[in-house]
């Protein structure tokens, strides 16, 4: 009989441990993402991934597809609209971050633009907002965030977008 419960113990502490293990590798995995709840997870970064290959591509009509448009433009105002940005060159995400009177999810990186935006140099700490609808993530444009003192320290300056996409679960 003891020895029935000893092994019941042992293979109880075994799950246990197998079941932490598991947690631990999908927290890591998800890196800047795991604030986001499982079930969408995969598909906000996705969206996201996809957006930035879009707009790097400068490919407007598949991103007006999932463009989150608030301002009810059709899509040849919004591809004029697009045209007319700065070209993106990169754009890593740092963070993600959840506002709920909004119901949004904010994705903070670092983007490079050609041109530059006026007065920057290198990367500048910029945002894409994130709206989960019925059957898929609606996105916004990147938008540049400005720092409220230009004294502040600059979350981008000195960025090496190499080693963060190495050391980060960006995919």
């Amino acid at each position: 009989m003891s020895r029935l419960i000893v092994v019941a113990t042992l293979i109880s502490a075994a799950l246990l441990l197998c079941i932490q293990c598991a947690s631990e590798t999908r927290t890591q995995n998800d890196g800047i993402y795991s604030s986001v709840p499982e079930p969408q997870r995969d598909s906000l970064r996705e969206a996201v991934n996809r957006m930035i290959s879009l707009r790097k591509a400068s490919k407007w009509d598949s991103l007006f597809e999932f463009f989150y448009n608030e301002r009810r433009l059709t899509k040849e105002q919004y591809i004029r609209e697009e045209e007319g940005l700065s070209k993106l060159i990169e754009f890593v995400p740092i963070k993600v971050s959840y506002y709920p009177p909004e119901g949004i999810w904010i994705v903070h990186g670092c983007a490079v633009f050609d041109p530059r935006p006026s007065k920057t140099s290198g990367a500048v700490f910029s945002l894409i907002q994130a709206r989960l609808t019925l059957d898929r993530w609606m996105l916004s444009d990147i938008g540049v965030e400005v720092p409220k003192d230009p004294k502040d320290p600059q979350p981008c300056s000195g960025f090496n977008f190499q080693s963060e996409r190495n050391g980060r679960n960006i995919k």
